[in-house]
């Protein structure tokens, strides 16, 4: 009878389907463990990208607002320095006219 390192070939067929059934057992496990324990880890990271993405939507409007904010205060300090200007003119011109009369 042939014999590979000591064993044969009856004994090399067993080795081989108690590997095979442990691979299978361990893979059955495996998919059990990951879609009970790692199923809600999955669905919690997507939750996290979900709202980081949200976040960061919500961080450009912010943005975007705060940008069109000043903006329109650069545009009232403009103003208010015109009103000041012509107010600072007619102030002088009525002292003139005061000390005129």
């Amino acid at each position: 009878m042939h014999s590979i390192f000591g064993l044969s070939w009856d004994e090399w067929a067993a080795i081989a389907a108690f590997i095979t059934s442990l691979s299978i057992f361990g893979g059955w496990i495996f998919r059990k463990v990951s879609g009970n324990v790692l199923r809600p880890v999955f669905e919690q990271l997507k939750d996290l990208t979900d709202n980081i993405r949200n976040l960061n939507h919500t961080l450009t409007e912010q943005k975007r607002n705060l940008e069109e904010i000043d903006r329109r205060l650069d545009e009232h300090d403009i103003t208010l320095t015109s009103h000041n200007d012509r107010l600072n003119f007619l102030e002088k011109k009525e002292q003139k006219n005061n000390e005129q009369n």
